[in-house]
């Protein structure tokens, strides 16, 4: 075709940008994250990331773009970048950072939800990281059949949910502790914990159950499902 002094037309549609939401000191992050990408004249484009944090934008035409991350449940040591497309396709891996995920839960009685539960988070590693977001321990006595100790305790709210943010990657036990008279009824409360492996999901969703036995003091059992 050249040899004929022929014209090729190229489609060219623009580049390709590529990156990771990483878990901060990990090569690796979670699935489900919103990554949006700003550029000229408008252009607003979001994702989600997919296996291993990975994400990819397409036909990207050259200009000055900014990067955001967001998800409700998580808290990010950088959450944006600034980049610009010239001649090349861009790779952003290990830009964008996670330092905390979260661990949820709801009490519930007899389907109706529990305030005032107070929930006590443990972790029996060492050097372990204190989530900024929660609120400051207390002591709320000894648990002989837990280890690890007290970082921080959270109340259940008037829907009986309850929230730990910020938490790096680790083995932490949740304990309930409930104390409750009402009228000539004494609830008493044997506490199981919850086991929670935190690596790279997004949040740990839980349920707290309690049930009671009939009489004039109520032994009440709670057990998470």
């Amino acid at each position: 075709m050249c040899s004929k002094g022929s014209d090729i037309n190229f489609d060219f549609k623009g580049f390709s940008v590529f990156g990771k939401v990483v878990t901060t000191g990990f090569s690796k992050g979670p699935e489900g994250v919103t990554v949006s990408l700003f550029g000229p004249e408008g252009i607003k484009i979001d994702k989600q990331t997919g296996s291993e944090g990975a994400f990819s934008f397409d036909s990207i035409p050259p200009g000055k773009y900014k990067l955001t991350s967001t998800h409700p449940h998580l808290t990010f040591d950088k959450d944006s970048i600034s980049f610009e497309i010239v001649d090349k396709n861009i790779v952003l891996d290990n830009q964008i950072s996670i330092s905390g995920y979260e661990i949820s839960g709801k009490v519930k009685s007899e389907g109706n939800p529990v305030p005032g539960v107070t929930l006590l988070l443990l972790s029996d590693a060492k050097d372990i990281k204190i989530p900024k977001h929660c609120a400051q321990k207390k002591n709320e006595g000894s648990f002989p059949n837990e280890k690890g100790k007290i970082l921080c305790q959270q109340n259940s709210d008037d829907s009986g949910v309850f929230r730990f943010h910020g938490l790096v990657p680790g083995k932490y036990s949740v304990v309930p502790v409930y104390k409750y008279v009402f009228s000539n009824l004494k609830f008493l409360f044997f506490f199981i914990s919850l086991c929670v492996s935190l690596e790279y999901n997004v949040s740990q969703g839980k349920k707290y159950r309690i049930q009671c036995e009939s009489g004039p003091t109520r032994i009440c059992f709670g057990t998470w499902i």
